[in-house]
């Protein structure tokens, strides 16, 4: 017979791949065998947002919280469903709620900061993807492309670009290499450095999937 443990370990497989409708599948196993853990209801709602299925996802998020109030993946996957639906001022609410049970979340500090970013309040924006970096020790390139993007468009040209360079030493070939060498390109630009934006373009063609 299956046990949890196994059931997870192939959703998490299946999540990697791609196969959605297929790791809800062994999720919803696993509910049948622990339908009190919150955890697989929260890892059940974050599926359902990747799908845009935003009412499921939500259904799922709140039945962890009914288990768990400070059950902070669910807070946090809970925040970006009500990012994506434009409940801006919620989705800050509910990713404080997170924020409070464990400060150190990346998670939770990137998702508040692009609420924030979203909202237009780059300050606030630059706070926590600031935090974010420090949770990170520094070692998540998608986190520093972030800051990067915030820190240009708040005209801190020069540490924007070392948070491009550094995302782009940590991950030189991957989706946030490209991020990177197009907001690189664009703080060179609002430079008035318009050669070095154009070579920052072609290396971001080079390394584009």
């Amino acid at each position: 017979p299956d046990n949890v443990k196994m059931v997870l370990r192939r959703a998490a497989f299946q999540r990697a791949d791609g196969a959605r409708g297929e790791c809800i599948s062994s999720l919803l196993h696993a509910l049948e065998l622990e339908p009190r853990n919150p955890l697989i209801h929260a890892a059940l709602g974050a599926v359902y947002a990747e799908q845009n299925r935003l009412a499921k996802a939500k259904q799922a998020l709140r039945a962890a919280l009914d288990l768990e109030p400070n059950c902070v993946p669910a807070l946090t996957e809970l925040g970006s469903v009500l990012r994506k639906e434009g409940h801006l001022d919620d989705a800050v609410s509910t990713f404080q709620a997170a924020l409070a049970s464990d400060a150190q979340s990346s998670d939770a500090l990137v998702g508040i900061a692009l609420t924030f970013e979203t909202l237009g309040s780059l300050s606030s924006a630059t706070q926590f993807y600031q935090q974010a970096k420090v949770a990170t020790n520094g070692r998540d390139p998608a986190v520093l492309s972030n800051l990067g993007d915030v820190l240009a468009a708040r005209g801190f040209l020069d540490d924007a670009l070392q948070c491009y360079d550094a995302a782009i030493a940590l991950d030189p070939f991957g989706p946030s290499c490209v991020e990177a060498h197009l907001g690189r390109g664009l703080a060179h630009w609002r430079g008035g450095r318009f050669l070095e934006a154009e070579s920052c373009h072609r290396a971001a063609l080079k390394v584009a999937p």
